[in-house]
């Protein structure tokens, strides 16, 4: 690359950074950062590698001593934050005689390899998401810290860093189970706060689906049926057409839509490539390496002129934390879709990290659950609309997938296309809408599968909540599943109580049929199970589970 100060040329895969003697400050200015990247990537790998040896000396020597001294003399939450604050106090000592910007750029390597974990740890999300919090807890109490109290020298060694990781990590966890034990009623001892992750059965399932294993996404949903595709088509209910809406919305609002992350990430990269501005900064495999690619805004000025600000503005990884914010939001999970990192006019991003902030952004915005969180501004109702469209879609799939297996019947609307949103049953005559007897609408049945072997009328109940994001998300927004409840019950009473009807009007063989009402989440909800448990008649699944069930 050129250097932009002195013209020289630098070559950045030059590796010995400590030997080397830039001809110009600036010069080295850029090794410097690569070196930084790089020892945060291997500070995390050695944790990683030994990880019983970091905590279990973290768990001896801190906790032991203080568990002993308070164990039954301090409430455990009040105790737990007291380490919390320990650590916090003990990591600003140990990291702000750095400059602050060099400390928050070392987590553009966590992230970048927080994704990275995906694929190295088969598909351990969990391994990812306990990098990226650690990122995030990092730069936000790097926050919190006075300015002035920041030093100028040089990261040149890792050993602070594994123990500043190390104690992040610990942090992340007592604040997780702080707050869990607050909101959640839990009551732990001491020892168990700040020496596990504590979980209740309840939050042990909803992160097995949530966060560890490949969940189908509702906004991703293809159809393979061309009759399907081509009915949507002309209903502009296609993902792309929804997605389309949302990302016009979007750039009407914020200035910027989603083509617009793809097109800036892909001209980022491109322009990194042709200038020889990548850094590689940890080898994985043969030919394989984490790379971060970055650009001088004058590079890319000419062709984003008018967006690159408003996408600034809201896309750079930023500290989110405020003093006077509590404890727990130290860990903010919607810096998740925060990507680029802005220092003066260097604009970096990593390969995997950006693609993936980026299709997690657009999959979220796609409902309205963080277009207040990320910008600010209450949502419209495009956000709204795409929400519902994205409902039809599930039971679309879901009768989709039925339809195609042998021994199933789906109600078609016309000919290749299942019938959903159900309100009237229609056929050889009968046309009965679901009412009740004062003649009040009881509203759709999202999705109707006969099961003919198993002589079973499966009644799915289809629910798109907005995907929870923290404990808190999960108390107050997916306890909305109680509301539907008993107009589900009252469709269900309704089937039952004109089921012959419906037999004659599908077609279906005289054999009595049993009911099976299955309510269906687009991600699994917290009180999915609860349902589940105290109804007897509603069977609780996923949107991706009800596929396996059924596999």
């Amino acid at each position: 690359m050129e250097c932009p100060k002195c013209n020289s040329n630098i070559d950045l895969s030059y590796e010995d950074f400590k030997d080397y003697d830039p001809k110009c400050v600036h010069c080295g200015f850029y090794y410097y950062l690569r070196h930084v990247l790089r020892l945060a990537c291997s500070a995390w790998m050695k944790i990683d590698k030994h990880e019983n040896y970091y905590f279990r000396n973290v768990h001896e020597n801190l906790y032991e001593p203080f568990i002993q001294m308070n164990n039954k003399k301090v409430n455990p939450i009040q105790g737990a934050i007291s380490v919390g604050e320990y650590l916090i106090n003990a990591f600003k000592s140990l990291v702000n005689v750095y400059p602050k910007e060099d400390l928050v750029f070392m987590t553009l390597a966590l992230r970048e390899l927080a994704t990275w974990k995906i694929i190295l740890e088969r598909n351990d999300a969990w391994a990812s998401v306990q990098v990226r919090n650690v990122a995030h807890t990092f730069t936000n109490i790097l926050e919190s810290v006075e300015e002035d109290k920041f030093g100028d020298i040089a990261i040149l060694e890792e050993t602070d860093f594994i123990t500043a990781f190390v104690m992040i990590e610990e942090i992340e966890k007592i604040i997780s189970n702080v707050f869990n034990c607050s909101h959640f009623s839990w009551n732990p001892n001491l020892e168990e706060i700040i020496k596990t992750r504590v979980e209740n059965d309840h939050l042990a399932f909803y992160h097995k689906y949530f966060e560890v294993e490949e969940l189908l996404k509702p906004e991703e949903i293809e159809f393979e049926n061309a009759k399907i595709n081509n009915f949507l088509e002309q209903r502009n209910m296609t993902i792309f057409y929804i997605k389309n809406s949302v990302s016009i919305e979007l750039e009407h609002l914020f200035g910027f839509s989603f083509k617009d992350l793809v097109s800036l990430r892909e001209d980022i990269i491109s322009i990194s490539k042709d200038k020889e501005q990548i850094f590689e900064i940890l080898p994985l495999a043969e030919d394989i390496s984490i790379k971060i690619a970055f650009v001088f805004k004058n590079q890319i000025m000419d062709a984003w002129s008018n967006k690159i600000e408003n996408i600034l503005k809201f896309m750079t990884y930023n500290p989110t934390y405020n003093s006077g914010d509590s404890f727990y939001k130290l860990n903010n999970p919607h810096m998740d879709y925060k990507f680029i990192y802005n220092f003066e006019d260097l604009l970096a991003i990593g390969f995997l990290d950006s693609s993936n902030s980026i299709t997690i952004f657009e999959n979220v915005s796609t409902s309205d659950h963080f277009i207040e969180d990320i910008f600010g501004k209450s949502s419209t109702k495009v956000f709204k609309k795409a929400q519902r469209d994205i409902s039809y879609l599930m039971g679309m799939k879901i009768a989709d997938y039925f339809s195609e297996r042998k021994g199933f019947y789906v109600p078609m609307q016309q000919k290749g296309v299942p019938n959903i949103n159900i309100k009237t049953i229609v056929g050889n005559g009968i046309k009965k809408r679901i009412v009740n007897r004062e003649n009040q609408d009881l509203g759709d049945i999202d999705a109707v599968v006969v099961d003919i072997v198993h002589k079973e009328i499966l009644l799915f109940e289809i629910k798109y909540y907005k995907p929870a994001t923290n404990n808190l998300d999960m108390l107050k927004k997916d306890k909305k599943i109680f509301e539907d409840i008993n107009k589900i019950l009252e469709r269900a009473k309704w089937v039952e109580e004109n089921i012959s009807d419906i037999i004659e009007a599908w077609n279906l063989d005289t054999s009595s049929y049993t009911l099976k009402t299955l309510l269906i989440t687009g991600r699994p909800n917290y009180y999915g199970e609860q349902v589940q448990r105290e109804m007897n008649n509603i069977e609780y699944y996923t949107f991706d589970s009800i596929f396996r069930k059924y596999s």
